[in-house]
């Protein structure tokens, strides 16, 4: 069918056309001329057979193949769109014809015809037609539902007479959607997440793997639901709640194609534990009945505890009565007995053993009693102790206190953190003189403790205190006090509303007993402030004064969220005073409450251990250089009292023999222990820039060691060191007083007698006291902080001696690091404006490049060594830092960043020092040093020390 419609539209395309491409009127020609006409218009057809054949060939091609969508769903249109374009600019129309075929060959059948643009074309089943222009593009369109999985279409173009055409292919992905299921039935415990594995009965019908969507739509109204990485669903219900939630999910397949269901879970209240039985102990004479209280020492977790069965003792009878288990042993046994006893709630049973003591004398029982974390027990050692009339604690507890009172009571009180079994000794003594000795252990549990919860109210007006909220662990509130001055009511959500009586003025408190998800409960005390006039918030716009510096905008900006949000209390008052200022008084206000005072703790911090090293330091050099070295003046000799006396041997004169009265000394070996003592004063002061408030400080440290010498090169110490430093700021703005202990390590190798390799390792504990005085307009307040610290430190030195005569030059080089940390703490103090300050921590990295310069001295009681010494040092690490802090008495207001100076990056040391050593043995040294370069920073550092050897 195709070939004829092509062999019909190829017959008028044979006709004659004119200039203006119409079929022109045949031409009559002289029969005479019949044969070469015949010949000529042979000659032309096949000429023009062969152009058009050429022409056709080349003129066409796929400009595109499009689909209106992929993937569909099953049983979905899909409608194709071919664009075919001509590529010639002029000639006559081309002839199209489209083929569409499946991955099989089968020829498809549209659900829609192209429009026809030639009565010589028609459809036939099996190909589109259609006229293409010379330069313009034809688009044919069809539809069609393809069948399940893929389908690979493919499009080929025919022209006529005759061309090879072109082709495109396209696919087609056709499925269905997934089936997602309902996830009922789930259930969790109070407080406990769960995860929801809801893939395990969702489907889809290609077997294709599913997954889920992150996003979970609607979530659940009492809890979160969260999508794991293997599509579990982890839903964490909210604190306390109990009760039925659900919550939507979404899968996907392959394809894309989603489906949604919803989970259900019914969070539970937690059925209690099972209860613990604990071992007991009792003591009784021969032939003598003892009640053992043995459920006094175990625990029912919440639920009332039942005994419910005893075994029979070996050499005696036991039975439950009322108070415990009755034992009585069989006449003339004396020895240890024992028998096991149930206990049981409705959560379950457990057993314990009791052993019982069958003595013919005074004996103390062994006792056992149970606690909590922190919380105090009381046991009276006399009353358990028949016959007892005194008692003493013979040895103390590991893991907390015992206080005995003289009526031979003892509270034992747990450390805080501390869980497990605590016991200490006691003895008790009857009145005929007897004593004798027992044991309390104390079983310590995890503890469930009740805060004192704060509340503010007015007078006459009620306030709602959440004590669920204030409590953590806290699941319902048990029951509550009443007030002296005012009436509580409880709620069931574990609020309770507070209202004051009117007129009353003062703190009120009352009690309260909560209870957790297991059933234990604790007691704790509601104090509530009621003032009499009512207060509200008083905002200030702090904020938008002018010329504030960085810092003064950053404690503006939280003191304006302060102001807004307190309404009772000091704080509110100060807010009050400051709205009421003048822009200057508010500024200055805000100056005084910059505590620019804090980065003296990191430069104080990084001065205490730099002091440890600086003593360390001196005493390898006093140890080496200039004049004091074991190695370096070996080869110098001294006149003492008109003997000639090696130097280095004088230098080790400890243990040396005293120079002969004539000719020279004969030396003993070098000593090989050394204790020094060095004292190091640091002076300086810091100029105020716009960070950091300026001060004059002080450091003073002094450091004792011991070092051996292992040989001729190499030697090792160790150092124990004290340094106190102190700080008096600028304007009056406080003081800052640091203590610090620290642990030094030291050694030193030669590698000959000109170069040396020393190294130290320090670490430390400070503790600091800083006072911040706040003093503006109605306003004069010291805010305490009381923080600790720690530090740790190193220094590598390289250097090398050369002897020039009597002097000594030494270049050497040096790395040191300080890192230092200053723990959180909360100020005490400061009528309202104390403050909450974040850890705070302070490295420092520095190298030196240095030179030494010494001259030794021979004089009739010694030696002594002047030196002096320059220093270019440079800092890495110790760049500005941010310190965040907080207002306590308003912590949801924000904290606020304070950024300290950059440091100084280069700088010189200067100095100069003497040493001497007497003809005992004795070494002492003096040395002044000076910092200069650094901008805001003057720096003055005195050491002295003296050194035995043995």
């Amino acid at each position: 069918m195709a070939t004829r419609h092509h062999q019909r539209r190829l017959s008028r395309r044979l006709g004659k056309v004119d200039r203006a491409g119409r079929e022109a009127a045949p031409v009559q020609t002289p029969r005479t001329r019949k044969g070469l006409n015949t010949c000529l218009s042979l000659a032309a057809l096949f000429l023009g057979l062969i152009t058009m054949a050429g022409m056709a060939r080349a003129d066409l091609s796929v400009a595109s193949l499009t689909q209106s969508g992929d993937p569909v769903l099953l049983g979905s249109p899909v409608t194709y769109s071919l664009t075919v374009s001509s590529n010639s600019a002029t000639g006559a129309p081309e002839f199209l014809s489209v083929d569409i075929r499946d991955s099989s060959g089968t020829s498809l059948t549209p659900q829609s015809m192209p429009a026809m643009n030639s009565t010589g074309c028609a459809w036939d089943g099996l190909w589109f037609c259609s006229d293409v222009l010379p330069g313009q593009a034809v688009t044919v369109t069809f539809t069609w539902t393809p069948p399940a999985g893929n389908s690979n279409l493919t499009f080929t173009l025919g022209c006529s007479p005759s061309c090879g055409g072109g082709s495109a292919s396209i696919t087609t992905r056709a499925g269905q959607a997934p089936n997602a299921a309902d996830d009922p039935g789930n259930t969790t415990p109070m407080n406990t997440a769960i995860a929801i594995d809801v893939l395990l009965n969702d489907s889809d019908p290609q077997n294709s793997p599913l997954s889920v969507e992150r996003s979970i739509s609607p979530p659940p109204a009492n809890g979160t639901a969260e999508v794991n990485p293997d599509n579990t669903i982890t839903y964490r219900p909210k604190p306390g709640y109990t009760g039925p939630d659900s919550f939507g999910y979404t899968i996907r397949n392959a394809l894309g194609f989603g489906d949604a269901a919803t989970v259900s879970v019914n969070v539970t209240v937690p059925a209690p534990p099972p209860p613990v039985a604990n071992d007991d102990n009792a003591v009784t004479p021969p032939g003598t009945d003892v009640l053992i209280p043995v459920l006094e020492n175990d625990n029912g977790q919440g639920l009332p505890l039942s005994l419910d069965s005893v075994t029979q003792p070996a050499n005696g009878t036991a039975s439950i009565g009322t108070g415990g288990i009755s034992y009585t042993p069989n006449a003339s046994f004396v020895g240890t007995d024992s028998f096991v006893y149930r206990v049981s709630t409705t959560s379950g049973s457990d057993s314990a053993t009791v052993t019982v003591t069958v003595s013919a004398g005074f004996v103390a029982k062994p006792l056992a009693v149970n606690t909590t974390s922190g919380k105090p027990v009381v046991i009276d050692l006399v009353a358990s102790n028949s016959g007892a009339v005194a008692a003493v604690i013979a040895s103390p507890p590991q893991n907390g206190t015992a206080v005995l009172k003289s009526d031979g009571t003892v509270t034992y009180t747990p450390k805080a953190d501390f869980t497990g079994k605590d016991s200490f000794d006691y003895t008790v003594s009857d009145g005929d003189g007897q004593n004798a000795t027992g044991t309390v252990t104390v079983t310590i549990t995890a503890g469930f403790i009740a805060s004192t919860v704060n509340a503010n109210a007015r007078s006459g007006q009620a306030v709602v205190i959440d004590l669920i909220e204030s409590n953590n662990g806290a699941a319902a509130v048990e029951a509550i006090g009443t007030p002296r001055n005012g009436t509580a009511a409880l709620n069931t959500d574990g609020t309770v509303i507070y209202t004051p009586r009117p007129g009353f003025a003062g703190v009120d408190s009352f009690d309260y007993t909560i209870r957790d998800g297991s059933g234990r409960t604790a007691t704790g005390t509601v104090s509530v402030s009621v003032s009499t006039a009512a207060q509200t918030a008083t905002p200030t716009d702090l904020a938008s004064l002018p010329g504030l510096t960085d810092q003064q905008l950053a404690v503006a900006q939280v003191m304006d969220g302060v102001c807004a949000a307190v309404e009772t209390g000091e704080l509110a008052q100060h807010c009050a005073a400051i709205a009421g200022m003048s822009s200057s008084d508010q500024t200055n206000a805000l100056d005084q409450l910059v505590p620019d005072q804090l980065h003296s703790m990191g430069t104080q911090s990084v001065e205490a251990t730099t002091t440890q090293l600086a003593n360390v330091k001196a005493r390898m050099l006093e140890l080496r250089g200039g004049g004091l070295g074991l190695l370096s003046l070996s080869r110098l000799r001294l006149a003492i009292t008109g003997t000639s006396v090696p130097l280095g041997a004088l230098a080790q004169a400890a243990l040396q023999q005293q120079a002969a009265d004539d000719g020279d000394a004969a030396v003993t070996p070098s000593p090989r222990f050394g204790v020094f003592v060095n004292g190091r004063i640091n002076l300086g002061e810091k100029a105020t820039t716009g960070r950091e408030v300026g001060f004059d400080f002080s450091t003073q440290g002094v450091t004792l060691g011991m070092d051996y010498r292992f040989s001729d090169r190499f030697f090792m110490g160790g150092a124990l060191g004290y340094a106190a430093g102190s700080a008096d700021f600028d304007v009056n703005a406080g003081e800052l007083d640091t203590r610090s202990t620290s642990l030094s390590v030291y050694g030193s190798y030669y590698q000959s007698e000109r170069f040396y390799l020393d190294w130290m390792l320090s670490v430390a504990q400070s503790d600091y006291e800083l006072n911040r005085t706040i003093v503006f307009s109605g306003v004069n307040t010291v805010a305490t902080g009381k923080p600790d610290g720690s530090q740790y430190g190193g220094a590598v030195n390289f250097g090398a001696d050369y002897h020039l005569g009597s002097v000594l030059l030494s270049p050497y080089a040096r790395l040191e690091y300080v890192a230092a940390t200053v723990d959180a703490y909360t100020e005490s103090g400061g009528s309202g404006f104390a403050l909450a300050v974040d850890e705070q921590t302070v490295r420092s990295l520095t190298t030196a490049l240095a030179l030494r310069l010494s001259r030794t001295h021979s004089l009739r009681w010694g030696v002594l060594v002047p030196a002096l010494h320059a220093e270019w040092e440079h800092e890495y690490s110790d760049d500005s830092r941010d310190i965040r802090a907080r207002f306590a008495n308003a912590p949801g207001a924000g904290s606020f960043t304070l950024t300290t100076d950059n440091p100084d990056r280069d700088y010189f040391n200067l100095g100069a020092n003497v040493s001497a050593v007497t003809a005992g043995g004795k070494a002492f040294f003096l040395s002044y040093e000076a910092v200069l370069g650094q901008a805001n920073m003057r720096n003055s550092t005195i050491e002295f020390g003296f050194r035995a050897e043995f």
